[in-house]
């Protein structure tokens, strides 16, 4: 009998290398977050998404985020934005920081183990804090989460990140990652967004969810989610009830297997922002 080809070995090796690099931290999260930005603004809205681990069978409709900074900690309440089913694995929380919090902070969330992230938090210039609400109506949209970055930036690259990414090693040998983008199809600058200017916002997005088995003969994929979309995002005229901001199309979920194991979602989605 053969042996395995040369580059699944070195496939292989490199899946042993990764395992042996997080020995340390074995006693890995349960709890993964992840932030769409890596800065916000002191006294403003923050969003994280959070991952649960498998052993929860209910999402919590709230949750709380310690952040540390030069030894000292404190906690700030996140609320649930929308309903999800027990099955989902990820869901949105939304909160505010405190408005004298600033610097580089450690943010991680209090009574259960989970990852850390590294969060710089900025305060407004004295300009910002006396423009006035003229001022601020005409400037462009802002994320929620009161980062400064634009939500739907209008210089973002073609090919960008669309949902969190994350590779994580746990206990047991398994690994938990996600990978996903988003693909502009449109040049803004091209003809056919010339002749009809919302086609600027229509996008192909990606996002594959797989739970790996490091540790068995073959290193199998248990369970992996693929989830192509299309969708359209971009501002609106923000009219009476309209949102400033509308994000929205069809997504189709499956494990690529068939028959009594196959798993097949289609959804249609709408994510309209508000600004207050």
């Amino acid at each position: 009998m053969t042996g395995p080809l040369p580059s699944i070995r070195l496939f292989r090796a490199l899946a042993i290398l990764l395992w042996f690099a997080a020995l340390p931290a074995m006693a890995a999260p349960a709890w993964l977050i992840a932030m769409p930005d890596e800065t916000a603004r002191a006294g403003a809205t923050i969003v994280l998404d959070i991952v649960k681990p498998a052993a929860q069978a209910d999402w919590p409709g709230s949750v709380r985020l310690k952040l540390t900074r030069d030894g000292r900690t404190l906690e700030v309440a996140l609320a649930a934005v929308e309903p999800v089913s027990p099955e989902d694995t990820r869901r949105t929380y939304r909160g505010v920081l405190p408005a004298h919090q600033s610097g580089l902070v450690r943010v991680e969330l209090a009574g259960v183990e989970s990852n850390r992230l590294a969060l710089l938090v900025s305060t407004p210039d004295a300009i910002e804090q006396m423009q006035s609400p003229v001022d601020s109506a005409m400037t462009p949209a802002t994320q929620p989460g009161g980062s400064g970055g634009l939500l739907f930036p209008a210089n973002e690259p073609a090919l960008s990140a669309n949902e969190p990414m994350y590779f994580v090693i746990g206990s047991h040998t398994t690994a938990r990652f996600q990978l996903s983008f988003k693909y502009r199809l449109f040049d803004p600058d091209s003809l056919p967004v010339e002749w009809f200017p919302p086609l600027a916002g229509l996008h192909f997005g990606y996002t594959q969810t797989s739970l790996w088995d490091l540790g068995a003969n073959s290193a199998p994929f248990h369970d992996t989610s693929y989830r192509p979309s299309l969708f359209w995002q971009g501002a609106t005229a923000g009219e009476g009830l309209m949102p400033d901001l509308l994000r929205g199309g069809y997504e189709h979920e499956s494990n690529g297997k068939d028959g009594a194991n196959s798993r097949s979602i289609d959804t249609l989605f709408a994510q309209p922002v508000w600004r207050t």
